[in-house]
């Protein structure tokens, strides 16, 4: 699972992104906190309570929110009062927080906390609203850009396509509103040094983002209590409608969720700087063009809740491969385990494996990465966190039975016991079943010369 820290501004379509968010299990949000933009950052911090009870998420109250200042960091906040209605999620009558609380911090020092906490497992910064919060973080802690996998932005406009002239927002053709808003934050948060990637008003805004009738057919038949997303897109894209937005207004933000999912749905260009024109600009990355038919699938699909809702079955899956970058980082360093980045610039940041994981070029090419993988397995505890760790995913994907091979030569030849490795399993399978009790979990030995058990 991704870690994420979300800086928003909800408003209707940070509230559809939320919800989209929320409700992917590849996604593991650690914290939210709030900024003045499409609204002031109080009324933003209330609305993302509202979502996140929306969400229904068992885990609510452990996700902090918190929020950021209520004017950018120079120039008077410049109020929008029409595209997000009065309460800015579309006057649709929610109200309801659950109870749910600010942290009361401020939020960079939230944002700060987060990626403290998070940073050797790796943790990204999603920003779907001006930069103000990220900019105050980084007057406090100028290390923060080495500190996180990735910064992916919803901003600025790159002259990729020509909708972004045509939904300019503010005194330009070009200008876009999170940049418009607070200009000089994103000008130090550009020059920083992040591995930032942004994701432009001429990219998100294009005309063929729009929900098809299939698209909206099978959110009318997932919309219900229990299944607040699709009735919530649905509902703030009639709300859109009414004000004579097409509905990619409603879906901007969740573009950026969508690269925080799979980075494969953009292509990304690196644009550089150019020496007679801006010679002391920093070199980003910018979407240039984005996987329209995938994006909205994976939307529709995570807001239906379809994957979740359908039960599901797996066997044969090898547990040593299910190592990810998160844990193989926080393993080898528990581990004393050198991941060489000098050798292997794969090894350089969880970004980058992961990065290296989606260019395999040929079955020795993935078997070498397999190896090194599970090389940081080390003790029982380690066998019972990967293990955990997996069916914990799996389970809120939907799975409701699986045999998982596993590979005791593997580990013996390392000098790990088979007693270690299979009490882990065990461990695993033991608290899997007092937390998910409606999957079942056999462990299988890939055991040479032996009989298979079941285990």
């Amino acid at each position: 699972m991704k870690n994420l820290h979300i800086d928003c501004d909800p408003g209707i379509d940070d509230g559809v992104a939320l919800l989209f968010a929320l409700s992917h299990p590849s996604l593991n949000i650690r914290a939210i906190t709030t900024v003045s933009g499409n609204l002031l950052a109080d009324t933003c911090s209330l609305n993302a309570r509202k979502i996140l009870h929306l969400s229904k998420r068992d885990d609510a109250r452990h996700i902090p929110i918190a929020k950021g200042p209520q004017k950018p960091l120079v120039r008077p906040y410049p109020r929008d009062p029409f595209s997000h209605g009065a309460d800015g999620l579309g006057d649709l009558g929610i109200t309801d927080v659950g109870g749910l609380r600010e942290t009361g911090q401020f939020a960079a020092d939230l944002i700060l906390e987060t990626v403290n906490k998070h940073q050797e497992e790796g943790i990204s910064l999603l920003c779907i609203g001006p930069l103000t919060n990220i900019a105050l973080a980084l007057m406090k802690d100028p290390e923060l850009p080495t500190k996180v996998s990735e910064l992916l932005f919803i901003g600025g406009s790159f002259g990729f396509h020509t909708a972004g002239a045509l939904r300019a927002t503010g005194d330009n053709p070009v200008s876009e509103w999170n940049v418009y808003v607070d200009p000089e934050a994103a000008d130090l948060v550009f020059k920083a040094g992040f591995n930032l990637t942004a994701l432009g008003l001429d990219v998100v805004t294009r005309p063929d983002l729009e929900l098809s009738v299939t698209h909206r057919e099978r959110l009318v038949a997932a919309a219900n209590d229990s299944n607040p997303g699709a009735k919530f897109l649905l509902d703030v894209v009639a709300f859109g409608a009414s004000r004579n937005f097409a509905s990619w207004c409603c879906l901007i933000d969740s573009v950026a969720v969508a690269a925080a999912i799979d980075i494969s749905l953009t292509i990304v260009d690196r644009r550089e700087r150019k020496e007679h024109r801006w010679p002391e600009a920093t070199e980003i990355k910018a979407a240039r063009d984005i996987d329209v038919a995938k994006f909205l699938d994976l939307l529709v699909n995570t807001l239906a809740g379809s994957h979740q809702r359908l039960p599901k079955c797996e066997h044969h899956l090898h547990i040593e491969g299910t190592v990810s970058p998160e844990l193989l980082f926080t393993l080898a360093a528990k581990n004393s385990i050198t991941l060489d980045s000098a050798d292997d610039p794969a090894f350089t940041s969880v970004a980058t494996l992961y990065e290296r994981y989606r260019a395999f070029t040929s079955l020795d090419d993935f078997l070498h990465y397999y190896f090194i993988g599970f090389s940081v397995l080390q003790t029982q505890a380690d066998f019972e966190l990967l293990a955990y760790e997996h069916l914990k995913t799996v389970f809120a994907q939907g799975l409701r039975h699986t045999e998982i091979f596993f590979d005791p030569q593997a580990h013996s030849v390392r000098g790990i016991s088979y007693q270690t490795v299979i009490s882990g399993l065990i461990a695993a399978k033991t608290r899997a079943a007092i937390n998910f009790p409606e999957m079942s979990v056999e462990f299988i030995p890939c055991a040479q010369a032996t009989s298979q058990m079941v285990l």
